[in-house]
């Protein structure tokens, strides 16, 4: 729990410092400098995004911080499940690794049955 908080940290202030820099330049922040600070595809996130009927509209900042949660939310859960994986003494996270992964952490509660 805390590597999570140190890390959501870390990356806090990677993005205020690029916010900073970019800021300084124009009001923007350049859609390079996103890019490097994610690695989920924008325009996807914006499609998943859209598919909600109660947003009509969704500013590139809103776009880019939701892409970030959801890496984070991904990696964390995959680190959980890979836990599972390594206790059995394999390589390769499979299905089960996540469904026990969400089973046995109290964070992914709201998760269980999302996979049936």
């Amino acid at each position: 729990m805390m590597d999570e908080v140190r890390e959501l940290e870390k990356i806090t202030e990677e993005v205020e410092s690029v916010h900073q820099e970019a800021s300084k330049n124009s009001k923007e922040v350049p859609k390079q400098t996103k890019n490097k600070l994610i690695n989920l595809p924008v325009s996807r996130v914006k499609q998943i995004i859209k598919m909600d009927p109660d947003v009509s509209l969704a500013s590139s900042e809103a776009v880019f911080l939701i892409a970030k949660c959801a890496e984070l939310f991904i990696g964390t859960l995959s680190k959980e499940a890979y836990t599972f994986t390594s206790s059995a003494k394999k390589k390769t996270i499979q299905r089960k690794d996540v469904d026990a992964a969400i089973d046995n952490t109290e964070e992914f509660a709201f998760l269980e049955g999302a996979l049936d």
